[in-house]
């Protein structure tokens, strides 16, 4: 074991990256006071953020929404409504019509795929437009396009900011430290 350990130590050594660390603290400092942010960068975002956002007490004013566990886990829901209650609640009818699709899903009990997808597109565009009323939105790259073409993309580093057709207001100003 040990001679396999000092063989292979060197190709796995993962010591100094810091890609998820800067990703993340980049992105949530750039961010604005109660911003929302929907990604499906688990690896490099999401799962560190719980990390810097819980442990740390580093902006926990951020809803960081991730794409998938929220479009295939019920028991997301209810996390969402334990963080962020305000995001659940302006939503509840889509949430609970998407969820009662999605628990015949979970179950193994019959289900319409169509009808699922057409429940999830809803809720997520009125997820989208019930936070913009007061909250900035933002969307990585690997989900932009799952959402309505209806909103106004602004590029903001790794991050699309959404807004209302007409309130684009420029470029957003973002700078990225990496090691």
């Amino acid at each position: 074991p040990l001679l396999q350990i000092m063989n292979s130590k060197k190709g796995v050594d993962e010591s100094e990256n810091f890609l998820a660390e800067d990703v993340t603290l980049n992105l949530l400092s750039g961010l604005k006071p109660n911003s929302v942010v929907f990604t499906s960068l688990w690896d490099y975002f999401v799962s560190p953020s719980y990390y810097y956002q819980h442990v740390k007490k580093m902006r926990p004013d951020v809803v960081i929404i991730d794409k998938a566990l929220l479009q295939n886990r019920s028991w997301y829901f209810l996390q969402l409504e334990r963080n962020h209650g305000w995001l659940i609640e302006r939503s509840r009818e889509k949430v609970d019509a998407f969820l009662n699709e999605l628990t015949r899903f979970e179950r193994g009990e019959p289900f319409n795929f169509s009808i699922i997808q057409a429940k999830w597109s809803e809720l997520l565009n009125d997820l989208v437009a019930k936070s913009m009323i007061d909250h900035e939105v933002y969307l990585d790259g690997r989900v932009e396009t799952e959402f309505s073409q209806d909103f106004e993309r602004v590029p903001f580093g790794l991050l699309v900011k959404l807004s209302k057709p007409g309130e684009v207001d420029g470029m957003a100003d973002f700078h990225a430290k990496l090691r």
